[in-house]
This record gives C-alpha cells, structure tokens and sequence, in this order.
C-alpha cells in the first residue's frame, strides 16, 4: 500500500513539472511594455503655476503654431490631443516606386505619410501651486496604399525638450500679456 501512495505522489510530481515546463509566461492581459522611469521623466514638466487652463492654452498655442490640428481640447479634464500628416515621398521613393511598377507590372507600396499624434494630460500638484503636464508623441507611417507599416511613441529626448521650451516660452508670453 505504501508504495502504491508513493508512486502516486511522484507521479502526480512530475504531472505538475511537465505541466508547468509547458506553460508560458504572458506579457499581461493587454500587452503592455514594463514601466520605463526615464521615459516617464522625459515626458513630463512642470510648470511654477496653479492654473492648469493657461497651462493647457499655451501647450495649444504650441501645436498650432507647429501645424498640428487639434483634435480634443478638454480643460476641464486636462486633456489635449492632437495630429499632423507629414507627406514623406520624395522624387527618388517616387522614381523607384514608378520603376517598380513598370518592371513588375504592379503598383509597389512606398512609405508615403507620416501621422504625429500627440496626447498632453495637465494635472495640478498635490498643494494645487504647480502644474504638471505629461505628453505622447506616437508616429504612425502609413504606405501609399493606406496600409500601417509602422507605430510607435517616439522616445528621443531632445522632441520633448525642445517641445516644453516652446511651451514654457508661450506660457511666459501669456502671463505678461506679450
């Protein structure tokens, strides 16, 4: 009887090793990258004032003075969005895709546009003097044929740096009535 248990419990041992030498780890239900900290940093700013409407109307002023159309302007909410199609075919991508489809009798998808998409939430501190404000860059690139090649945030420094100079210097300009 004795050894009849003991060759169970093993078996049922190495049923639950194998079971779990199969099983594969999943990034999350939704997919979702680890949180990055220095991203984080990078994207956000804040700003020496409680008044997170002048706040969000300079980021605005920003945008459209850069060519982007505002999609969502929320102040109440703190929330701005907004999107600008870049046209990214030049005379040489436009002279291969041509030879492209004379030698292969077919139409050849090139990169042609870009889509910047832009998210800015404005939350006010926890003492309510400063505001702080997070932004997304995201770049889609789309073929000639309309079909996504590619999506990402754009992570490079210098964007969101030289982005909250523009923003900080509009800011000072609406706070002194320039």
């Amino acid at each position: 009887m004795y050894i009849k248990h003991a060759f169970f419990v093993l078996l049922m041992a190495l049923m639950v090793l194998f079971c779990s030498a199969c099983a594969t780890k999943k990034q999350g239900v939704l997919g979702l990258p680890p949180v990055d900290a220095s991203n984080h940093y990078r994207q956000t700013h804040a700003f020496n004032t409680g008044d997170r409407a002048r706040v969000l109307s300079a980021a605005v002023t920003t945008l459209q003075e850069l060519g982007y159309n505002i999609t969502v302007a929320e102040s109440q909410l703190g929330l701005v969005t907004a999107s600008k199609t870049i046209n990214n075919t030049n005379a040489f991508d436009t002279a291969l895709a041509t030879l492209g489809a004379i030698l292969r009798e077919e139409t050849t998808a090139r990169k042609q546009t870009q889509e910047i998409t832009i998210s800015i939430v404005a939350l006010p501190s926890q003492t309510g003097e400063n505001t702080r404000i997070r932004t997304a860059f995201q770049r889609t690139t789309r073929d000639t044929q309309g079909t996504i090649t590619k999506k990402e945030t754009l992570t490079d420094p210098e964007l969101y740096r030289s982005f909250y100079q523009r923003v900080s210097k509009s800011h000072f300009l609406q706070a002194h009535y320039l």
